[in-house]
């Protein structure tokens, strides 16, 4: 047998025949497994936290856009145009542009 594996051997045998040091070990490798687990979930919470958050953020500045559009096109008596925009997506795109509608 190589000297290193046997040492290693026996390294292990003296290990495995201290209960103390062995608890020690276990508590310390589930500790470790627990704070990993722990980082994973308020990484993915956090993500998902920011998706929400930017969906709402978008959906607002959709809605202020989709508003200052209506408000333009009555304003202006465009009232075809502004049945148009609330029908048709591409069409109020290209009102947005037609407006510079930022």
């Amino acid at each position: 047998m190589d000297p290193a594996i046997k040492q290693a051997m026996d390294a292990e045998q003296i290990f495995m025949s201290d209960p103390d040091t062995y608890l020690r070990y276990v508590n310390r490798q589930m500790a470790i497994m627990d704070y990993n687990t722990n980082m994973r979930c308020a990484r993915e919470d956090g993500i998902a936290e920011g998706k929400a958050e930017g969906k709402a953020e978008g959906k607002a500045e959709g809605e202020d856009r989709m508003a200052r559009l209506m408000m333009l096109l009555y304003d202006k008596g465009e009232h075809e145009e502004a049945r148009l925009a609330m029908m048709d997506r591409e069409a109020r795109h290209r009102l947005y542009e037609k407006y510079h509608i930022e």
